[in-house]
């Protein structure tokens, strides 16, 4: 018997039970036609106190199999996970509430705590994003049962995709609570066998037949957000069913999903570009990261649009635009100072980059371009090994003009290397990948400045003319 079916609430206590609290609940079958019992335990009990409060709860379902058994927390109460409305409706001492009191349900109260229930289950998040990042990093409610199902590292990349999801969502006027959930959800089914997805996917959506063994936890995980999580959110459960694939003609919702599995910051290549590119625009920020996916794609020689959705998805948004083209590839964009740049920091990290055997090096402004970052260096190297020698120089050039670095992308066998220092960021490359990757080309409308520093850089002989004056007395 659903919440929505009854009409009165119980607040019984689990931990104990006592014969006052089971005689309440005869009375209340006996007095109402239908009851909505909300055990109430303490989430910060032992171990062994919630396990007892578990079995006490086995046995009532058990012996009332009429009756509909929800779940509260103290924990609920205290962090507010449910709404200020519902909060005051209880008993604002523990020890009343905690006598089991009846509340018939009147006026607000269902809807209330109907939408807290689906937030319990994981069929919707009506809540602030600080309590989401709670439950999802604390793995509470049904994050607990998701977290069993994936992986750890799946499990850490789905909150990942979740936190990104929104932060694009809110970013272009849309619901980041929503993308939130989709984000959560969206590998759910990733890590279980092919044959028993494939089973489940022709019962349910065989005219997807045949789908590469890559592609089945986007469809089951369609399935498995609906049975195991209760989701209804039909734009949130076609963006879980084509997260891997696309297709054409994708909703908000679909790209932002899609994108967000993409660009989140924990994967193990460079995302920056294309989350910073959805953050600013969903549109041509979706782009960018197909644009990006082919490249990382036919780096590695990985097939990825033989799938027939895979396939409509990139001549639908990318049209003429063929990454695959050898001449495309083979194109080295002309570089040329275009505007000027002011900014003495970037002029000078880039200066330092020159110096030390860095070819191509350019100071791109792309303020216009970016929300968060507003320079970008790009530097090629001769060699593998001077690679590795740029990241320790444009390291000690940012310290030296007082930038910290956020982190580096990248790693010790990687041909692109990212360093990150918030508003700067360094793009390190080997010369074959800098013109794969063609980010010159990218950003070519932009005030840039090519720098070349064949000799020591003036601001480093000023530096040490300083340190020199200051250690006289030495």
């Amino acid at each position: 018997m659903p919440l929505s079916n009854s009409n009165a609430v119980l607040f019984l206590p689990v931990s104990p039970v006592t014969q006052s609290n089971l005689a309440l609940l005869e009375f209340s079958l006996s007095f109402f036609d239908s009851v909505y019992v909300l055990p109430l335990y303490d989430a910060r009990d032992r171990e062994e106190e919630k396990e007892f409060a578990s079995l006490t709860l086995r046995s009532l379902k058990k012996n009332y199999p009429k009756i509909a058994f929800g779940e509260l927390s103290v924990y609920d109460v205290e962090k507010r996970f449910l709404s200020k409305e519902v909060i005051e409706k209880i008993p604002e001492s523990y020890t009343q509430y905690f006598d089991g009191k009846l509340h018939p349900i009147e006026g607000e109260i269902l809807p209330l705590l109907w939408n807290y229930e689906k937030t319990r289950n994981g069929s919707k998040l009506d809540l602030s994003r600080e309590d989401m990042d709670e439950i999802a990093d604390h793995k509470l409610y049904f994050c607990l049962e998701l977290a069993k199902m994936e992986k750890e590292h799946r499990y850490l990349h789905s909150v990942s995709v979740a936190k990104t999801a929104y932060d694009i969502a809110l970013a272009n006027g849309l619901d980041g609570r929503r993308a939130y959930l989709g984000g959560l959800l969206h590998d759910c089914a990733k890590d279980y066998p092919d044959e028993e997805l494939l089973a489940l996917i022709h019962e349910e959506m065989s005219e997807y037949e045949p789908i590469p063994s890559f592609a089945l936890h986007q469809f089951a995980g369609k399935i498995f957000a609906q049975r195991k999580f209760g989701c209804e959110d039909e734009e949130i459960l076609n963006a879980i069913c084509f997260h891997c694939t696309g297709k054409k003609e994708m909703s908000d919702y679909e790209k932002i999903i899609y994108a967000a599995d993409k660009v989140e910051p924990t994967r193990p290549f460079e995302t920056k570009i294309g989350r910073d590119a959805c953050l600013n625009d969903l549109e041509s920020g979706f782009v960018t990261t197909l644009k990006q996916q082919i490249r990382y794609f036919k780096e590695r020689n990985i097939s990825y649009s033989e799938y027939r959705l895979s396939k409509e998805m990139y001549q639908y948004y990318l049209g003429e635009y063929n990454m695959l083209k050898k001449s495309v590839q083979e194109k080295k964009t002309k570089l040329e100072n275009k505007g000027s740049i002011r900014a003495l920091r970037p002029l000078h990290i880039a200066q330092d980059l020159s110096w030390n055997y860095g070819e191509d090096v350019v100071v791109y402004d792309v303020r216009e371009k970016t929300p968060y970052v507003s320079y970008f260096i790009l530097a090629s190297a001769s060699t593998d090994r001077r690679l590795r020698a740029l990241v320790g120089t444009a390291k000690e050039a940012l310290y030296n003009n007082y930038k910290d670095v956020d982190h580096t992308e990248g790693r010790n066998d990687s041909t692109w290397i990212l360093v990150d220092a918030h508003d700067i960021v360094v793009h390190l490359f080997t010369k074959e990948e800098r013109k794969r990757v063609d980010m010159d080309a990218l950003y070519a409308d932009c005030p840039h400045k090519i720098v070349i520093s064949k000799e020591e850089p003036n601001y480093r002989k000023r530096k040490k003319a300083e340190s020199q004056d200051n250690n006289w007395y030495e």
